[in-house]
């Protein structure tokens, strides 16, 4: 089996976004494949630390597959995040073959785990090459509690004039 893997990180407004792109080529001669990632988000906030797997497996009775893709929090924090993984096909063409798979979990914490699967992938929808975009968003790491604020405790050096010192009040 051939396959071309790529990785991109993002900063969003509330969060981070890692995003893998995969291409598997001649499908039809794939039995089974797995595909494993682990990658810090770098957050100044909250960094945490996830795994993200693929699982390919071709189903022994017909010639449909099952995608899998399960993503672990790996860091030691038990502080929540949200956390959410899509999974995307394209053709050849770039054009969508299936609808995307979304899988979400408003609070996830050190060890906390989340699935998204698409069974009865049929391997003519495919022809000889698939694309795959897997989608990794953590959200809420960067705000200061579960209120919906961007507050955070800030070092002295990051204080200005619109800074509240709270000891005062």
């Amino acid at each position: 089996m051939d396959e071309d893997i790529n990785c991109k990180h993002e900063e969003i407004h509330n969060g981070h976004r890692i995003i893998y792109y995969l291409k598997f080529h001649r499908l039809d001669l794939i039995r089974r494949t797995f595909f494993r990632h682990a990658s810090k988000t770098g957050c100044r906030v909250t960094d945490t630390e996830w795994q993200m797997a693929l699982k390919c497996e071709r189903e022994a009775e017909n010639d449909f597959y099952t995608y899998s893709v399960k993503i672990k929090r790996l860091d030691e924090s038990h502080r929540g995040v949200k956390g959410s993984v899509a999974m995307h096909f394209f053709a050849v063409e770039g054009v969508p073959v299936y609808p995307p798979i979304l899988s979400v979990q408003e609070k996830m914490a050190s060890k906390d785990e989340l699935e998204a699967k698409l069974n009865d992938i049929d391997s003519s929808d495919l022809r000889e090459m698939v694309f795959i975009r897997i989608v990794v968003k953590i959200e809420r790491c960067h705000i200061g509690a579960d209120m919906g604020t961007d507050w955070r405790c800030a070092s002295k050096n990051e204080v200005d004039e619109k800074s509240v010192n709270l000891s005062k009040l």
